[in-house]
């Protein structure tokens, strides 16, 4: 019963704080771990995600007529990152399903490599699987990266062989030690870089090396080239739209190269 009451007085908030915000909607998120749906528990969070969103959903409209509820999920539906939802019913009951197509490689158990954090194939894959669970592809709107990754290497042997030896949640390796990077700041870094752009063809991504004191480094990141091959993807799937993470990561000074590296990743958002 506390639940029950306890989720009324947090959709009346919520739904309170976008009247009185003149906002357009909500965006709603679960970043806690759900079992397994073969256990009792994961049975039970599956289940009650949804019929949150359906409250908050009727509860909006009804105050709000009009108004959008949004939810940001994984790059896959299939349990990513512990995430394990019903995401069908999901998007059922939102107008938008933000699938953020980044930050893939978090654990590995092979190939203790670094690598990209958005591999174009496995960008394609994860939209793939929203849709062929029955989710309109006009709901969707896929998630990029105005980021990096900096891999620090626990051996560097050539430029795309950086060992990663980090253990973490059962995982050989993982990219725990590794830091995000604005791309503002990649493009202040890549000129001083030791290999300068490196383009991968295997995840149509780039990529850089430099040295640290005894250490050397890989920053994997997404740039215009990459980006827009995912909004070419975009527009042939007939998917709602494109995001960004996040719009204050490029340079917005009047410095002429940055305002031109900074209009080509905009444009980049606009398939051809």
């Amino acid at each position: 019963m506390k639940d029950v009451q306890f989720q009324r007085w947090w959709i009346t908030t919520q739904v309170q704080l976008v009247k009185g915000g003149f906002f357009d909607g909500i965006v709603l998120t679960y970043d806690g771990v759900i079992e397994d749906e073969t256990t009792q528990i994961g049975i039970q969070s599956i289940s009650k995600i949804p019929i949150l969103i359906s409250n908050i959903a009727e509860s909006l409209q009804t105050t709000v007529p009009g108004s959008q509820v949004m939810y940001v999920a994984p790059w896959s539906p299939k349990c990513t990152r512990s995430q394990c939802h019903d995401y069908e019913k999901i998007a059922s009951y939102c107008n938008t399903l933000i699938v953020l197509a980044f930050n893939m490689p978090a654990q590995k158990s092979g190939n203790c490599r670094a690598k990209a954090g958005a591999p174009y194939h496995q960008t394609i894959t994860g939209i793939e699987a929203y849709i062929k669970l029955g989710i309109d592809s006009r709901k969707i709107v896929m998630g990029v990266p105005w980021f990096g990754i900096d891999y620090p290497c626990e051996r560097f042997i050539e430029a795309g062989n950086c060992e990663l030896r980090v253990p973490n949640g059962g995982a050989r390796c993982s990219n725990r030690d590794a830091t995000y990077v604005p791309y503002n700041l990649i493009m202040q870094a890549l000129p001083k870089s030791a290999s300068g752009r490196i383009w991968d063809d295997d995840v149509k991504a780039p990529y850089y090396i430099y040295k640290s004191v005894k250490t050397y480094h890989e920053v994997w990141y997404d740039d215009p080239e990459s980006i827009s091959m995912r909004s070419t993807f975009m527009k042939r799937y007939k998917l709602r739209g494109i995001s960004v993470w996040y719009g204050n990561y490029l340079n917005y000074t009047s410095n002429v190269l940055a305002v031109m590296q900074t209009e080509e990743m905009w444009n980049a958002l606009c398939p051809p």
